[in-house]
């Protein structure tokens, strides 16, 4: 009687054991699986923030692209600028995909937008988005730094930017 009541606490045993591992595994899925809900929320509202661009909050640049011949052409490009409630960072998208060069030179915009505006942009992040209308291949640079320095600094002023004009310009470190 003992040997067979021992065996069945051994087997109730295994089978608690086997059942702790189970819940400890689904718990550990949980965790993960809220991180990437959390996640997946942050993109959603990083995404709607520069889908929703208000419509005066935009201007046109002049980009360099390589055409199929290997030579380099003027393409027109528009940025979209808007701000929201943030710690004063700058977020760029872009598309097509611009590198490293845009993104420092855009930092430094949104130094020169802050000073032009006298407007200290600490509670505020600014969403930048640079589109072509086209699919092209942009050659990476600073070239955009004058435009991008202008269209926040024309929002935080509270004016509108010219739809005439055209702008390119590269602005030293600031």
């Amino acid at each position: 009687m003992i040997p067979a009541l021992y065996m069945r606490v051994t087997e109730h045993e295994s089978w608690m054991n086997s059942l702790h591992e189970k819940v400890n595994e689904l718990s550990l899925k949980d965790i993960m699986l809220k991180e990437s809900l959390d996640v997946l929320r942050r993109d959603l509202e990083y995404y709607q923030i520069n889908v929703s661009l208000v419509e005066d909050s935009w201007i046109y640049i002049a980009g360099v692209v390589t055409s199929s011949s290997g030579s380099y052409e003027g393409e027109i490009l528009r940025v979209n600028a808007r701000f929201v409630d943030g710690t004063g960072k700058l977020f760029i998208a872009t598309s097509p995909k611009i590198g490293i060069e845009l993104q420092s030179s855009a930092e430094n915009a949104f130094k020169v937008a802050q000073e032009i505006s006298n407007v200290h942009l600490g509670r505020f992040d600014c969403m930048l988005t640079v589109v072509a209308n086209r699919s092209i291949n942009v050659v990476d640079g600073p070239s955009a730094g004058a435009a991008i320095a202008i269209l926040p600094s024309l929002i935080l002023l509270g004016e509108g930017p010219r739809r005439d004009v055209i702008i390119t310009g590269t602005l030293r470190n600031h």
